[in-house]
């Protein structure tokens, strides 16, 4: 028979079972490992790398917005205009004999 799970009317059993039980202490680790000049300089690289991939990035949404923008808007300029205009008379089909 599966297990069911407990239902929102019953909430007090969370309460019941965690009462027994200490918070997680959240503290800074008492051991920290030392990096060395060459994992700091590689990690200052990377952090330099990240900025700039990350401003090329915003710059480059930027623009899509925008040209999309412009984009939409002469899209419905063009539709403006073309509602503005009378329809083209359709031609007959030409019958050859």
């Amino acid at each position: 028979m599966p297990k069911q799970p407990p239902d929102a009317s019953n909430a007090g059993w969370l309460e019941r079972f965690m009462s027994g039980t200490k918070p997680v202490e959240t503290a800074a680790p008492t051991f920290r490992p030392q990096t060395s000049p060459s994992q700091q300089k590689a990690d200052e690289r990377t952090r330099l790398v990240r900025e700039m991939t990350d401003a090329a990035t915003e710059k480059r949404l930027a623009t899509t917005a925008r040209l999309k923008a412009e984009r939409l808007g002469k899209e419905a300029e063009d539709r403006a205009q073309a509602a503005l205009e009378p329809p083209k008379k359709k031609r007959k089909p030409s019958t050859k004999d």
